[in-house]
């Protein structure tokens, strides 16, 4: 896309600049970049400044996988893509269904909350974060750790608010 000379908008810079990020981030060079959106090879060098082109890996990946599926027949090929979308929407389910429990659980979180009421919402902020985030060793051992006890699994509310929250931020 040639250059025209004019000034973008700023609607229009910052558009640009979310495009030359998403392409940066796939591994296209600047030059290819500055020549696809019509901008300066100093502008997109100004914008993917300290920006990783962390989409590379997924992309190979995701090339790698197609390649096999290509050796497959059509019969298996589909089976497969029936498999993967399935999967998906249980995670997508279960995802969704712990962002809106943490999210109920953070908000009646309180000084008058009872020590057995304080122990469910924080298993539910536990479970939550295992859920979306994945259960890797170290979450492992958080959930079995707190739940093991008997006492409150957070020192106040207010601790207890910020693991929510912190979950919330984590997956938003």
């Amino acid at each position: 896309m040639p250059r025209t000379g004019r000034r973008m908008s700023r609607a229009e810079a910052a558009a640009k600049r979310d495009q030359a990020l998403d392409y940066w981030r796939a591994g296209k060079t600047q030059l290819w970049i500055a020549d696809t959106l019509g901008v300066s090879q100093a502008a997109v060098c100004k914008w993917v400044k300290g920006v990783d082109q962390d989409l590379v890996t997924l992309i190979n990946t995701q090339v790698d996988v197609k390649k096999e599926l290509l050796q497959l027949s059509d019969n298996q090929r589909n089976i497969i893509n029936k498999e993967v979308d399935e999967r998906l929407r249980y995670i997508t389910f279960f995802n969704e269904a712990a962002i809106k429990n943490v999210t109920a659980a953070v908000s009646k979180i309180g000084d008058e909350t009872t020590q057995v009421e304080h122990r469910l919402l924080a298993e539910t902020i536990l479970k939550g974060k295992e859920t979306v985030l994945g259960k890797t060793p170290d979450t492992a051992v958080q959930v079995v750790n707190q739940l093991g006890g008997q006492g409150p699994l957070f020192a106040n509310p207010e601790e207890f608010k910020q693991a929510g929250q912190e979950l919330l931020d984590a997956i938003g």
